[in-house]
């Protein structure tokens, strides 16, 4: 009611106890997290613990979604994880029996090769897909795009993916900017 705005202090007006301490585990990496079936409700809080936001919704059968962190809110009661993805995305959802928290993301394979300048990786004409990963090799996006003439595009990696087959280019301009590219018979690595 009265936020952003000063108040005098009188004998009516008491201060109360400061936000509880908590306890936040932070994740460098989202990581997975089972959720069982059944009705959630998803939370904003403010600094002291009270709710700004709650979005409630029922998962049929149980589902896996993506959190940074872990961690206690003032004034509330048990754990909570924070998601960033799906319909709770920016929400708090409470620990339950029967969720669990996913690995940590196996680091990166080592690249076959960097290539610091970038080299141009030469492609036949057809259709390519370019595809983004997480770091568990989830895909997290791709776009197919059609040559119809030979046509270059820098690269500044060339290494194996987690949970991918094959071989794979990273490409760094054009319209696969920040994509990988599969090795394949159409793409050759200029000299």
């Amino acid at each position: 009611m009265w936020a952003g705005y000063w108040l005098a202090a009188t004998s009516g007006i008491t201060l109360g106890p400061p936000a509880a301490p908590t306890y936040l585990e932070t994740y460098e990496t989202a990581r997975p997290l089972s959720v069982p079936a059944g009705t959630f409700v998803g939370r904003r809080f403010n600094t002291f613990g009270g709710v700004t936001a709650s979005k409630a919704f029922t998962l049929a059968a149980g589902s896996m979604t993506w959190t940074t962190q872990k961690g206690t809110i003032p004034n509330q009661g048990g754990s909570w994880y924070f998601i960033t993805s799906g319909v709770w995305r920016g929400y708090w959802i409470p620990a339950v029996a029967g969720m669990t928290l996913g690995a940590p993301a196996p680091p990166p394979p080592t690249p076959i090769a960097i290539y610091d300048p970038p080299r141009s990786l030469v492609l036949a004409p057809g259709t390519y897909v370019g595809k983004r990963f997480s770091n568990y090799g989830v895909p997290a996006g791709s776009y197919s795009y059609t040559l119809t003439k030979t046509s270059s595009a820098p690269t500044s990696r060339y290494s194996t993916l987690p949970g991918q087959t094959g071989r794979w280019y990273y490409v760094v301009d054009g319209v696969w900017d920040t994509f990988w590219i599969r090795e394949s018979s159409g793409t050759i690595l200029s000299p």
